[in-house]
């Protein structure tokens, strides 16, 4: 038995040799686990304490198989490998009566709510239903194939399933209807809470809901793989099924609306909500019990595109539309609140690199194989504001919003006006084909761009803004820095305009005062490439995400003592700052979105999704986060932010505590501290 914080001993014998199972009492204050001829109970104190209050057994000579309890937890039923059916008193241990036998192992059994009827379901098919209250003793039905699954719905219905059928009927068995439409065996079978509906998990792929009255399909989730458990949440609103390893929680009103959970390595062949609904305990054939906090999944909104291959996610509710750049041109937007499909928009024909929207969701530019592209979102109008020559690749608006800078292939970047009423201006000088990004000052007058040359090239665009050619006019760098190993990959001014950040795969982050005043500032010691970079909105530190596995913080005037914050067991591909610069979040290659206490480097909430996190981001003043992930979802998610808890001092009191017990390597993972403070501590 495991607290579900995962604190104090998990581990208590319940029996010599093999346990066949456990059964729970409906107040969960006691269970009783089955092993040999023996059915052990056990009290659960509120610690989590655990005392024996008695043993049941029947036939001596054979192995309990199944167990459950009555719904006022007075009665214990246990069935044998002998087919024996035993009903116990669980107050006194008295044994109330040995109601009879089936000719193969009966695996199944339940009560029904008011106690008077106890049913039982054997490999063989055969189920037996055993009047308590002195009525007619017995009533059995033979179904094709083992029984795997028996369910009382509301006024008594019954849900029968077998390996190759299922049933819903009337509790006396008077009358049944078979619920068709699977393809091959069922696995198991569930009741939601409410009684009115029941779920079939079967080999063909399929969960199949279906009215428990009428016995008509009303649902279907589809799996790539054989589904072998079924259930659902304690409100009803969930359910969550087995396939394999993957683990998969679904919106019951909206089947789009899926979140994988992944970690098992085997077979998954328990699923048990906590009574709150908030946590979720599976258990593997991998030898693993993982409880996971399903509470998060289940408070965040999930948008999911129609099509494959999501690049990025835009807006928010606090905008009213939460939009998805994906593969081959399309934008994808949602209206929150509002229930069906997303509105498809065709963008382009051709892969669209990157698209810049307003705040509002209103308008966007974006750059293509035929050219640079404004559109209005409410009328889908596009206007073609210019061709960059062999494709465009990266866009940016200025800040008034007046102009608009593409970075392509020609080794050039060009600034465009989007008012029409200037010619363009190109910023030629890079020695390499592809210049990758371009960022702009604060004020609007300079831009930095950055392409695979190692460059960085300032530019000043006050003086071509006055021409009046009429046609493309043609500037050179005001500045040229060098000092990356390999081209760098982000680019970005700070608020005050006075460095410019630039990031690369040579495991360096560098600043550059665009005056050229003064010498660069270097943040190395990351051990791989850096993938993001992003100032503080006070621009006095920069975080740096990196394929190290590590994101850092670094402050402007002491690049020599980063904050390393440790965690993710994959490449972090993404960090983004809060508005108030209190918080980070960050996402990586296991499918992991961190959120950091940019004070004290510790993480705050964990958000696990379902494949590698591609941008992670704040919005709605700080309260959520928009996430977009490689299994092609858009998630909105509100952490929490326990201010109870004073993560300084409960650090501190970790690394005192905790000496040679853990290796220098260990110490940084897991304490937050760099090399130099963990080898010190590790004595």
């Amino acid at each position: 038995v495991w607290r579900a914080d995962g604190t104090g001993d998990p581990e208590v014998r319940l029996h010599e040799g093999m346990l066949d199972g456990i059964a729970v009492a409906p107040d969960r204050r006691a269970f009783v686990a089955l092993g040999a001829p023996t059915a052990r109970l056990w009290a659960v104190g509120p610690d989590g304490s655990m005392s024996e209050r008695g043993a049941f057994v029947g036939d001596p000579d054979t192995r309990t198989v199944a167990a459950a309890f009555s719904a006022d937890g007075e009665l214990l039923a246990v069935t044998d490998r002998a087919g024996g059916v035993w009903l116990w008193e669980v107050a006194s241990g008295r044994l109330r009566e040995r109601l009879g036998s089936h000719d193969a192992r009966p695996e199944a059994v339940v009560f029904d709510d008011a106690g008077r009827r106890l049913l039982t379901g054997d490999v063989d098919g055969m189920l037996r239903m055993w009047s308590l209250d002195g009525a007619s003793r017995k009533r059995e039905r033979r179904l094709r194939g083992m029984i795997q699954a028996i369910a009382l719905g509301v006024d008594g219905q019954l849900l029968l399933a077998a390996d190759d059928e299922a049933l819903v009927g009337a509790p006396d068995l008077s009358t049944t209807i078979a619920l068709r439409g699977h393809r091959a065996a069922i696995e198991d079978a569930a009741l939601d809470p409410s009684g009115r509906e029941f779920a079939t998990a079967s080999d063909d792929g399929t969960v199949r809901r279906w009215d428990a009255r009428s016995g008509a399909e009303i649902g279907r989730l589809d799996h790539p793989d054989a589904v072998n458990q079924v259930a659902y949440s304690p409100d009803g609103r969930w359910l969550v099924t087995a396939a394999g390893a993957q683990v998969r929680l679904w919106r019951r009103d909206d089947p789009h609306v899926v979140h994988t959970l992944r970690g098992h390595e085997a077979s998954v062949d328990v699923l048990s909500f906590s009574r709150d609904g908030a946590r979720l305990l599976t258990a593997s054939m991998d030898k693993s019990v993982r409880v996971w906090r399903v509470d998060a999944l289940i408070e965040t909104r999930l948008y999911r595109p129609p099509g494959k291959g999501l690049q990025e996610a835009f807006g928010g509710c606090d905008v009213g539309r939460v939009a998805a750049l994906a593969d081959e041109g399309l934008l994808w937007v949602w209206a929150c609140g509002e229930p069906g499909p997303p509105r498809e928009v065709r963008l382009s024909p051709h892969h669209v690199n990157e698209l810049e929207l307003d705040a509002g969701l209103t308008r966007g530019v974006y750059a293509d194989e035929e050219g640079v592209w404004e559109i209005d979102l409410a009328d889908l109008r596009k206007r073609r504001i210019g061709v960059h020559p062999r494709r465009g690749w990266r866009v940016a608006r200025s800040p008034d919003g007046r102009r608009l800078v593409s970075t392509g292939y020609d080794r050039t970047a060009r600034v465009w006006d989007l008012e029409g009423a200037a010619p363009p201006i190109v910023l030629a000088g890079h020695t390499a084909p592809v210049v990758w990004d371009a960022a702009w000052s604060p004020d609007g007058g300079t831009i930095a761009t950055i392409g695979n040359d190692t460059s960085v090239r300032i530019w000043s665009i006050g003086h071509a803004l006055e021409s009046t050619s009429g046609g493309p006019v043609e500037i050179a760098a005001d500045r040229v820095f060098e000092g990356h190993a390999r081209g760098a990959k982000t680019v970005a001014f700070d608020p005050t305009g006075r460095w410019v950040l630039t990031s690369s795969p040579d495991a360096s982050a560098r600043l550059w005062d665009p005056r050229g005043a003064a010498p660069p500032v270097v943040f190395a010691g990351h051990r791989g490439m850096i993938y993001d970079a992003a100032w503080s909105p006070d621009g006095t530190r920069v975080a740096t995400a990196s394929e190290d596995g590590t994101a850092r913080i670094w402050r402007v005037d002491a690049p020599e003592r980063p904050q390393v914050l440790r965690g993710h067991r994959g490449e972090v591909g993404t960090v983004a700052w809060s508005a108030d610069g209190r918080s980070l979040v960050t996402g990586s290659s296991e499918g992991i979105v961190r959120v950091w206490s940019a004070e004290e480097g510790l993480t705050t909430d964990i958000l696990e999704v379902g494949g590698d996190v591609l941008s992670a981001r704040f919005i709605s003043d700080d309260a959520e986060l928009l996430i977009a992930a490689e299994d092609d979802a858009v998630r909105v998610w509100r952490p929490t932010r326990d201010a109870a808890i004073d993560t300084a001092a409960l650090l501190s009191r970790l690394r005192a505590a905790t000496t040679a017990c853990l290796t220098p390597r260990e110490r940084e993972m897991i304490l937050a501290e760099d090399e130099a403070e963990a080898w010190a501590r590790h004595g």
